[in-house]
């Protein structure tokens, strides 16, 4: 259940590409210009919405398996502090603590890789946040823009 860093590297790039540039004139390009841009970005905040649905499944499959895995390895440490005799022979709690830490190497590892992962699903949904309310202020923005620009044909 791994996520790729390449798939969040991707979504960053798909995010980056979301843009729509306002006109500094739009009269002269009149409402029908405006209304195609509005629906472009309609279109990329409906994309952007698909991608934090997604990115947040992905947050709580990752979350949900980092807790499995803590239940885990405190399961197996526990295990190791109470039955096995390499661990059982060391002197301290601490000492015993890091043979049992030592042994359980690889739970470790996956424990680290899931919250790698987390950390940065979390950073990708703080850009996915940050690019919806781009996309909204754009909206209102060509909607401002669209509303000056039949003013004027009204006038």
């Amino acid at each position: 259940m791994s996520i790729e860093l390449s798939r969040i590297l991707q979504v960053y790039a798909e995010l980056l590409d979301m843009g729509v540039e306002l006109d500094s004139d739009p009269i002269a390009y009149g409402p029908k210009r405006l209304n195609n841009k509005t629906a472009e970005v309609r279109n990329m905040l409906s994309r952007c919405e698909r991608i934090a649905m997604d990115v947040t499944e992905s947050l709580h499959k990752c979350k949900r398996k980092l807790m499995i895995e803590n239940t885990d390895f405190e399961l197996q440490m526990d295990s190791l502090l109470a039955t096995d005799p390499e661990v059982r022979a060391g002197r301290s709690t601490e000492e015993r603590k890091a043979l049992g830490n030592a042994r359980l190497k690889e739970a470790r590892i996956r424990i680290a890789t899931l919250n790698a992962e987390i950390q940065d699903l979390e950073s990708l949904v703080k850009a996915v946040k940050m690019k919806r309310s781009d996309l909204k202020d754009i909206q209102g923005r060509l909607r401002d823009q669209r509303n000056l620009c039949l003013d004027e044909i009204g006038l």
